[in-house]
């Protein structure tokens, strides 16, 4: 059909998350130590205009809200060939317990940082 399908955008805004959450300490090696992750509960997403080959492309995230086990943040994507907002998501992701499959707390060190990137 000659634009980035749903696929594109789902996992661009994948790799932003995740290269987001990494920014605030929730990386490979954060998860490995602590035997913790993240799973995205809710996941809500906008298209706002259309991308096309070729098109150059800008992922940035905003840290929305904070909970003691999770976290609600969104992500702009951006035309940035054409100036102007391509699509947007909004996620929630619950801090879990690898081996009990379960919810559990943020360490403190770790809500102190989310919370100096709260806006």
């Amino acid at each position: 059909m000659g634009h980035m399908n749903t696929m594109w955008y789902v996992h661009l805004f994948d790799r932003a998350s995740w290269s987001f959450l990494a920014s605030m300490g929730v990386d490979a090696a954060y998860m490995k130590a602590t035997h913790s992750g993240l799973f995205a509960v809710e996941e809500n997403l906008r298209y706002l205009g259309e991308l096309r080959l070729g098109d150059r492309v800008e992922v940035h995230a905003r840290l929305l809200e904070i909970h003691a086990k999770s976290l609600r943040f969104t992500l702009f994507m951006v035309d940035a060939t054409h100036e102007r907002l391509a699509a947007t998501a909004e996620l929630v992701g619950t801090h879990v317990d690898m081996e009990k499959r379960r919810s559990r707390p943020f360490p403190e060190e770790l809500l102190a940082g989310f919370r100096s990137r709260l806006r």
